[in-house]
């Protein structure tokens, strides 16, 4: 009830600041229902966890329904509900869904927008853009809990200069603890030319009195229409002071590489390559691919996208986890997943 009252009120003191007149002279109603799905047939053909070896089965690890709806030609809307199959491997429960998205969004001119709600993050936006293929592995923030994709603040984004070769985003947000706006986070990119561009990415988190976080993000990246190439690097570090924590800080650095290659009208090769520098205590949790906790990893992606028709496409591809020896002299079993990936929009 708290965040339907807080909603309200963030909605109705930006619906308070835009213009009586141009909201009167500018009113074009309209709305739209889009949405996606991927899902898998999974083998894991090997594992760290010998208790997972030999699992199968389907399961969608995303399904969108979205409802757009633009108030004005100024001021727009987004209602977005998500459902995912449990990929922790032991919950039977079904597809629930939950609300992902939930803003307004107001064209303050052409070149800048203020988003209150729930909304999308700086943190691997672009990146994730570049990257192309969400519905194969989230990205490396992502995917290694290093940040998240959705908060609840208010941001501004929007472009800097004639040419608009420089975007930002920053944004104000709830975070992971209980405290309120004690988020922030800030995003810069440089176009260098039509196809390339660099981006920095920060944030700082108090979770309370007692957790601070803060994550630093440099991506570098060169899009066309037969090649898409990236590679970043991020360091995400807590100082954790609560009584009975055994390691105060922790840092964790991730590097990636990643390329999708279109090979003919029908078929794109993708590639990627991830290396975390110390092990991850959050590896477990990790859904759909639990990694180890204990030595440092590198994350192999390879696949075939093949585009059956228009917004439908069948993905053969290989996840594979090879653990470094750690500091003990113990190296985990590698991870192997082959799987079959549909992924379909409308």
């Amino acid at each position: 009830m708290d965040r339907i009252i807080s909603i309200t009120l963030i909605l109705g003191i930006v619906w308070m600041l835009l213009p009586e007149n141009s909201m009167a002279k500018e009113e074009q109603e309209t709305g739209s229902f889009s949405g996606l799905v991927y899902a898998d047939y999974y083998w894991i053909a090997q594992n760290h966890n010998q208790d997972l070896e030999g699992e199968k089965g389907f399961w969608a690890r995303r399904v969108y329904f979205t409802y757009d709806y633009n108030l004005t030609t100024d001021v727009a809307t987004r209602f977005r509900l998500e459902m995912n199959s449990p990929g922790d491997f032991t919950s039977t429960t079904r597809l629930e869904p939950f609300v992902k998205d939930l803003f307004l969004d107001w064209s303050i001119n052409e070149n800048h927008s203020l988003i209150a709600g729930v909304s999308g993050t700086p943190t691997w936006g672009r990146g994730e853009s570049v990257w192309g293929y969400r519905s194969l592995e989230k990205s490396p923030l992502d995917l290694y809990k290093m940040g998240s994709s959705r908060d609840f603040g208010i941001a501004l984004k929007g472009q800097l200069g004639q040419s608009g070769d420089v975007n930002y985003h920053l944004m104000a947000g709830n975070g992971s603890g209980p405290n309120r706006w004690h988020k922030y986070m800030f995003s810069l990119a440089w176009w260098l030319t039509d196809n390339l561009l660099i981006e920095g990415y920060g944030d700082f988190e108090t979770v309370d009195d007692e957790i601070f976080r803060y994550t630093l993000q440099g991506f570098a990246g060169y899009v066309s229409d037969r090649v898409n190439l990236g590679a970043l690097f991020a360091v995400h570090h807590e100082e954790n002071d609560r009584a009975g924590t055994d390691d105060k800080n922790i840092t964790r650095e991730v590097a990636s590489v990643f390329g999708n290659f279109s090979v003919s009208n029908r078929w794109t090769s993708v590639i990627r390559v991830d290396h975390m520098f110390s092990a991850n205590p959050l590896g477990p949790t990790i859904d759909y691919i639990p990694f180890s906790a204990e030595a440092p990893s590198t994350f192999f992606l390879v696949g075939l996208d093949y585009e059956a028709t228009k917004n439908v496409h069948v993905i053969p591809n290989v996840e594979m986890i090879i653990y470094s020896e750690n500091d003990a002299g113990y190296t985990p079993d590698k991870d192997i997943i082959p799987r079959l990936t549909l992924y379909y929009h409308f």
